[in-house]
């Protein structure tokens, strides 16, 4: 190392690296490159994950929502309907009370069938289809960590080992 005060007072210092040394330095300054792309991209699976289960959180949350919804107008419609049989009305006539039950009646139904429609053609499968794209995400997920971690560990990436890793990332399954 040489140390060269000049005439305004700073302070040049120059290094004078080997060629192998040189080498090193590059290779291991693109392995910290690499590293850090690969960091980049697992944090940025691990933001799409996140999204991914508050979107299939969502999908749950209707899913159990028009169950409720369902049930509850099923069994109002359901009680009134036993209620009108059993209490004799004097304001109505029983043929009348014969209509008003047939109508709450259907209406029950048509609610029922409706809400398991929606449920089992609609809310569940979309409930399915993020199950899914989460659990394959996870598993490249976690094969991409071991390259990670073992870049992390040696210091040291190849392009093989890199192209290896955005590979998977790349893949549709």
């Amino acid at each position: 190392m040489k140390e060269k005060l000049g005439s305004s007072e700073t302070l040049e210092t120059v290094v004078e690296l080997t060629e192998i040394e040189l080498e090193e330095h590059i290779d291991s300054k693109i392995s910290e490159e690499r590293i850090h792309g690969m960091m980049r991209k697992m944090q940025e699976t691990e933001s799409h994950l996140a999204h991914l289960e508050k979107v299939k959180s969502r999908w749950g949350t209707a899913d159990n929502s028009i169950k409720v919804i369902g049930f509850t107008i099923t069994f109002i419609l359901t009680l009134v309907t036993t209620l009108m049989n059993v209490i004799p009305s004097p304001v109505l006539s029983k043929e009348a009370l014969q209509i008003i039950t047939a109508i709450f009646s259907s209406v029950a139904a048509v609610t029922t069938a409706t809400a398991e429609g929606t449920i089992l053609g609609f809310t569940s499968k979309n409930k399915a289809k993020f199950i899914k794209q989460i659990r394959d995400l996870e598993k490249k997920y976690h094969k991409c960590f071991l390259f990670y971690e073992r870049a992390r560990v040696d210091k040291k990436i190849t392009n093989e080992e890199l192209e290896t890793f955005y590979s998977i990332f790349s893949q549709n399954k």
